[in-house]
């Protein structure tokens, strides 16, 4: 399920699953800070990257909290 939440969607994790092939390595674009970055390809046909984020490290929560403060604020720049 793929809902609208403020300026942010959200997207159920099985579908994240589903549009990464479960998160193979064929879908890699890279390594971040704090987890792995996935290209993903949902039922719309849109692409879009995932990040998996690392849990086993303290630091991930913050990573979540930066990552969601600068896709509010990609949002209010870049939308139409």
């Amino acid at each position: 399920m793929v809902s609208n939440k403020g300026s942010v969607s959200l997207i159920d994790y099985k579908i994240l699953e589903k549009g990464t092939n479960n998160f193979e390595d064929d879908k890699l674009l890279g390594r971040g800070g704090f987890g792995l970055v996935y290209k993903a390809v949902l039922e719309d046909d849109s692409s879009i990257a995932v990040k998996k984020l690392d849990c086993a490290t303290d630091d991930a929560q913050r990573e979540f909290e930066v990552l969601s403060i600068f896709l509010k604020i990609w949002c209010i720049f870049f939308s139409f």
